[in-house]
């Protein structure tokens, strides 16, 4: 298994792959003058080399936020990111926190001397607009998540709040309720938000509770229908029709269980089924003390536990699932990245000291034999997963048919074997 660090410029806190390998990150020092700028770079992750070739640098402004978040639509060539506006702006009620660029990657034609075509990018300005409504300069975007079939755009707030918005339109799905995860000061910090495989279907998580809405608004309901069949002014605004909710389990330890993801799985591998974190609370001190981190599996039809597997002695801070559904990774506050197996939550591999600082994003290249985590300590690390990851469940079956077939002719030798013995001995 090969892995290595690699300099990234710049606290990283935000990443995702253009193609299977070149990447887009953001981060930065934020507002101020620490010296620190914030930008977005696009980069070529050259394996032989163990280095990075920068096809593009965008730097932003010194008076807003860093990037927190951002995701890639491919069909139509736009990065999306969460950057609060000036704090000025935000105390003011317009916090354009959603900015959206225009990327392209254009390859030149491949030179006889040349082990491979010349790469370049561009990324450009485009619009910025608002999504969630704070006027709170510490509260900022958590998320902002393409759905599968990239018509649908979910963006998630520190405070709770979270819009689900067409794309390009950003024009919203359904009104989000406003108290869905609290309001106030007893608002629930949201930390992801994803799509089932289909795009039909929005999961978000906070620390207390996961919530499953339709991504198509609610029916109209008959109560609220006019007698000549019309639907009422109240019920012209389009809302959500939530699905499930699901309550943080207990697990491990006597402290407090917070969740601190939930991911869908993708065709062909774990299409119907929901994935996630759990970080155990200290049950004490020393080695009982330990928060473990925990991964579990849903049935996301019947919403039933399917199975849990412990993961780690520290909590999780970051969480992927891979393109086809077969892997999930994840970075850890004790500084280490994995790879599990989305099938049976078995692990596949492990970096330790993979930072020096906690990992803040993590993700699989779309082929999923790569992966790349980001962390504030200004690296990125790049993990090559063994071809043997990739096979999963095929390579299980094989092994057992292979195993099947061998032991069914070992008993045959040695059947025929007692039958020749017993033969001679019967005769007179």
């Amino acid at each position: 298994m090969k892995h290595f660090s690699i300099p990234a410029d710049l606290p990283v806190y935000a990443l995702d792959f253009l193609s299977e390998d070149v990447i887009v990150y953001a981060g930065g020092g934020g507002a101020g003058r620490s010296g620190v700028k914030n930008a977005i770079r696009t980069v070529r992750v050259d394996h032989a080399e163990q280095s990075l070739k920068e096809l593009n640098r965008l730097e932003l402004s010194r008076d807003e936020d860093a990037p927190m978040c951002l995701s890639v639509n491919k069909t139509l060539g736009n990065l999306v990111c969460g950057i609060n506006s000036t704090a000025e702006k935000v105390k003011g009620g317009k916090n354009e926190s959603l900015r959206i660029f225009e990327f392209e990657l254009k390859e030149s034609e491949k030179k006889e001397n040349e082990a491979e075509a010349e790469l370049s990018a561009s990324v450009k300005f485009s619009k910025a607009a608002e999504s969630l409504a704070t006027t709170d300069p510490e509260q900022y975007q958590k998320f902002c998540t393409f759905s599968p079939d990239e018509r649908l755009l979910i963006a998630g707030n520190t405070d709770g709040s979270f819009t689900l918005h067409t794309f390009p339109s950003l024009k919203p799905a359904w009104q989000s309720p406003p108290d869905a995860f609290g309001s106030g000061a007893s608002a629930e910090e949201l930390y992801t938000g994803d799509f089932s495989y289909d795009s039909e279907q929005v999961v978000l998580a906070s620390a207390q509770k996961i919530k499953v809405f339709s991504t198509s608004p609610a029916p109209p309901s008959a109560s609220t229908e006019s007698a000549n069949g019309e639907a009422s002014g109240a019920e012209k605004v389009k809302r959500p029709l939530k699905i499930q909710t699901i309550r943080n389990p207990a697990l491990g330890g006597a402290g407090p269980c917070t969740f601190r993801a939930a991911r869908f799985g993708r065709s062909p591998t774990s299409e119907k089924v929901l994935f996630t974190v759990v970080n155990a609370g200290s049950a004490g001190k020393g080695a009982k003390g330990k928060r473990k981190s925990f991964v579990s599996a849903w049935n996301a039809e019947t919403w039933d536990l399917v199975q849990t597997r412990h993961v780690a002695d520290k909590p999780i801070t970051a969480f992927d699932v891979s393109a086809d559904g077969r892997l999930l990774a994840y970075g850890c506050s004790d500084l280490s990245v994995g790879v599990l197996d989305a099938k049976t939550l078995r692990p596949i591999l492990r970096i330790l000291d993979a930072h020096s600082f906690p990992p803040t994003c993590l993700r699989l290249s779309p082929s999923g034999k790569t992966l790349i985590s980001g962390s504030a300590d200004n690296t990125l690390r790049v993990v090559e997963i063994p071809a043997s990851a990739l096979l999963g469940g095929s390579a299980s079956s094989t092994r057992s048919i292979v195993l099947t077939v061998l032991l069914a002719l070992l008993f045959a030798v040695v059947a025929y074997i007692f039958q020749q013995r017993l033969a001679l001995l019967q005769q007179p």
